[in-house]
């Protein structure tokens, strides 16, 4: 089930209007964030770079240290990097330890997700630095994505409207005068 479009459904859908349209942005990229830190940069590197170096040079080991950043230890420190680093203007009124939790708890759903997929070769090894063994459930195959987005699709959109629609309850409420 889980690949990137999923999880972005997903993570939009889960909060179902609890979260405000700003911590829902954070929330949502935190359950990308995993894929797009880790997979996005390997398969730059080993399909645009690699066939541009000289023979010989190898740079895998490059690739595969990226994953680090698709277990829960890299997660975490990733989550507080952007926390720290993100520039006052886009806040957006959030904490940055707010966008640290709220990107933390999107990725966990991701992992989550990832963890209950059955692949060909098994390779999640969540539990790394303690142990270096496979985490998988195996309940349903990884491109099984398919059949859950006609679900998913109107989930998210209902969890997107009751975010709009509370900010805007909530922008209302603040407004002088009102």
């Amino acid at each position: 089930m889980p690949d990137l479009l999923t999880h972005t459904l997903l993570n939009a859908a889960l909060p179902v209007g609890s979260l405000r349209l700003r911590q829902l942005v954070c929330f949502v990229a935190g359950g990308v964030l995993p894929d797009l830190a880790s997979r996005l940069p390997a398969l730059t590197l080993a399909r645009g770079l690699q066939p541009l170096l000289p023979e010989g040079v190898d740079i895998d080991w490059l690739v595969l240290g990226l994953a680090f950043l698709h277990l829960p230890v890299g997660l975490a420190f990733l989550a507080i990097l952007i926390g720290a680093a993100l520039p006052g203007f886009l806040l957006s009124g959030l904490g940055r330890w707010q966008i640290v939790r709220l990107l933390l708890a999107g990725a966990t759903v991701h992992l989550v997700l990832d963890v209950m997929q059955r692949h060909l070769r098994p390779a999640y090894e969540f539990l790394v630095p303690l142990s270096q063994r496979p985490c998988e459930l195996g309940w349903f195959d990884a491109d099984a994505s398919l059949t859950w987005w006609p679900w998913l699709v109107p989930l998210c959109a209902a969890s997107l409207t009751m975010s709009w629609l509370r900010w805007r309850r909530v922008s209302e409420a603040a407004r002088p005068g009102a």
